[in-house]
């Protein structure tokens, strides 16, 4: 009995000295230091010899997808400060992330921005600062662009519409250039609905298509597209874009509609024409709605 207690002792001893020893050498390691980046913004770059095929260089570009080594270290809301547990030379790629459709949980790299390389020189416990630049992609196909600047535009007023709409100059109300759409409803002229002139064929097979768009309003304003069917049109309501209130004022705002999955249900239509339709609402006199930049990409 005494021989097996003594045994015990002896074995309890030892473990607990491996234990000691062993929980020692973990605290003695030294936590690794990170390096930091920060990001504050992506910038979306037109060059002055493209200004004619892409258009305005206006952008909302919310995210940094960040990958190091061609391995995705995140995705980070900007502005983003994040750190890296590494030190010395590393390949850097940043693309741009969007807030698709305006959800705040659906936010992808957006398909038509290229990405951003840099070689950086990390060190520990020290902020790279980057800032990076994006362009649109050689091989996105600008399928429709009005920025109002011109003569004429290349929307019209639909059948659905008891009014029109005008091109405004006034530096106070137009959001870049020297013109901007503006249209007006009220109780007696309740609905202006507006019609891309022309007709495009767009992919139906899922391959990216987008609509970019800044706009301003305190009114809903829909947003859409005419399926061109051999038989009838068909009308198909995409999104729902809700008042531009800030808390204070009526803002510009940029969106990126995503009509892929929608088109793709029309796959048998020859064309389609893009489509915007604004109603007076209860809670305003007057229901105000400002347009610029349309860019219709795949």
């Amino acid at each position: 009995m005494i021989k097996n207690y003594s045994a015990f002792i002896r074995s309890f001893l030892f473990l607990s000295w491996m234990f000691f020893h062993s929980s020692c050498e973990k605290f003695d390691k030294e936590e690794a230091i990170p390096s930091y980046i920060s990001i504050p913004s992506i910038q979306l770059v037109v060059p002055d010899s493209l200004k004619s095929i892409q258009g305005s260089a206006s952008a909302k570009i919310s995210d940094a997808w960040v990958f190091i080594d061609d391995k995705l270290q995140g995705t980070y809301e900007l502005p983003a400060k994040f750190p890296v547990l590494k030190d010395g030379k590393h390949t850097l790629k940043i693309k741009a992330g969007i807030k698709e459709n305006g959800i705040g949980s659906t936010r992808p790299a957006y398909p038509f921005y290229g990405e951003y390389i840099e070689e950086l020189n990390l060190k520990t416990d020290s902020i790279v600062v980057v800032h990076p630049k994006v362009y649109y992609l050689s091989y996105t196909n600008f399928v429709w662009k009005e920025n109002f600047e011109g003569v004429a535009t290349t929307l019209k007023v639909s059948d659905y519409s008891d009014t029109s709409f005008k091109l405004v100059n006034n530096s106070s109300l137009v959001f870049e250039g020297s013109k901007s759409l503006y249209g007006a409803v009220d109780d007696t002229r309740r609905v202006l609905e507006l019609k891309s002139s022309n007709a495009f064929q767009l992919s139906t097979n899922g391959n990216p298509v987008f609509l970019e768009l800044n706009y301003k309003c305190n009114s809903p304003l829909y947003v859409g597209f005419i399926a061109n069917n051999p038989l009838l049109p068909t009308p198909q309501p995409v999104i729902t874009l809700n008042p531009t209130f800030d808390g204070t004022e009526y803002v510009w705002n940029k969106i990126y509609i995503n009509l892929s999955d929608f088109l793709g249900e029309y796959y048998q239509a020859t064309n389609f024409n893009i489509v915007f339709r604004f109603e007076k609402s209860d809670n305003v006199s007057v229901s105000e709605v400002f347009l610029d930049n349309i860019k219709l990409l795949q």
